[in-house]
């Protein structure tokens, strides 16, 4: 079985339980994933998808999809690195990739894969678009919005040179996104 932390309206395959702080379409329970609300031992996969960053305290919701997934149950966590602020409802973290390993092994968890999602030219996309947005807006709100969706299509091709250079190893240093996958090891192999 299958927890989705943190899922909006997204379903990931039948089965998925969808956890999330509000109830849209395809939730299907409300609650914080700080207190996530099954017992131990739980579930097979464990799965959050660009939440973290919005979790004031996101350690404790790797503790808890630590404690509800069973023995040798997987995590599978992606997160912003150099990415823009985005709320919703608020934004407070950022991880390297070295981080997210990190608090996975803290909370339990044996990594045993990670990596970048989006990569550098990604990165230079996104910046290249919100700076020459700010840059030509002349703080109007309305400028800024416009500019963004013109920078945006002008520099989504530079995207595509991701497939070029995802596979470097510095790649993680100006990685737009990152992931990590965990596995919950049984209490004599963790210690």
């Amino acid at each position: 079985m299958t927890l989705n932390i943190g899922s909006s309206s997204k379903k990931i395959y039948p089965g998925t339980i969808s956890l999330d702080i509000g109830l849209y379409p395809g939730v299907d329970v409300v609650a914080d994933g700080k207190k996530i609300p099954f017992k131990d031992n739980t579930f097979d996969l464990a799965i959050a998808e660009m939440i973290l960053e919005h979790v004031d305290t996101p350690e404790e919701v790797i503790k808890q999809a630590h404690r509800v997934l069973k023995t040798g149950g997987e995590i599978y966590v992606t997160i912003p690195f150099m990415f823009a602020f985005h709320g919703a409802p608020d934004d407070f973290n950022r991880y390297t990739l070295n981080g997210l390993k990190r608090r996975l092994k803290i909370a339990g968890f044996q990594v045993t894969n990670a990596g970048v999602i989006s990569g550098p030219s990604s990165t230079l996309s996104q910046v290249l678009r919100y700076y020459l947005s700010m840059l030509f807006s002349f703080n109007s709100k309305f400028l800024f919005s416009f500019w963004l969706n013109v920078f945006g299509w002008l520099t989504f091709p530079f995207k595509y040179l991701d497939f070029l250079v995802n596979h470097h190893p510095k790649a993680h240093m100006l990685a737009g996104s990152v992931f990590a996958i965990g596995k919950k090891q049984n209490r004599e192999s963790s210690n």
